[in-house]
């Protein structure tokens, strides 16, 4: 239960365009993506073969699948967490882990999510958290003690 919480509030504070912050609701804006940001979203992408072999037949130590889409295409970037991912064919399908700012979206709502669009991806093998290339770069800007929380939930 408190890997849940811990997992749910990193999801909510670090998306990398915009995102509400577990503690005051706030929006997280990185649209002035460094090069390490960029590099981390590139390297996503290209492992996401990876990413996809594991839901498909998940061994026991492997949970909490996660995607991280841009939701808004056509408007501002928004990225979000999505858990409870569903692939079936070329369909992939999510929960939302927050609130977006983008109208017609909402927490926990089920969304199609565009496989062109995923920036990241993360999934727990025991007790460590693959993938989440962005969250690593985000660490860095983090205060000493969020980055330390982060780092202990995620197994890193």
């Amino acid at each position: 239960m408190i890997r849940n919480l811990l997992i749910a509030a990193i999801l909510v504070g670090t998306s990398p365009i915009a995102a509400q912050n577990a503690k005051n609701d706030s929006v997280i804006d990185h649209r002035g993506a460094d090069a390490g940001m960029n590099a981390a979203e590139a390297e996503a992408q290209r492992s996401l073969p990876h990413f996809f072999a594991a839901p498909s037949k998940p061994r026991a130590d492997e949970t909490t699948f996660l995607l991280r889409p841009n939701l808004t295409p056509m408007g501002d970037a928004e990225f979000i967490w999505a858990n409870n991912i569903v692939i079936g064919g070329d369909t992939i399908t999510g929960m939302l882990a927050n609130a977006p700012i983008a109208d017609g979206f909402a927490k926990d709502k089920r969304v199609t999510i565009d496989r062109a669009l995923i920036i990241d991806w993360g999934y727990f093998e025991g007790s460590t958290m693959l993938g989440n290339h962005t969250t690593r770069v985000m660490l860095k800007s983090m205060p000493p003690e969020q980055a330390a929380e982060v780092n202990a939930s995620l197994g890193w």
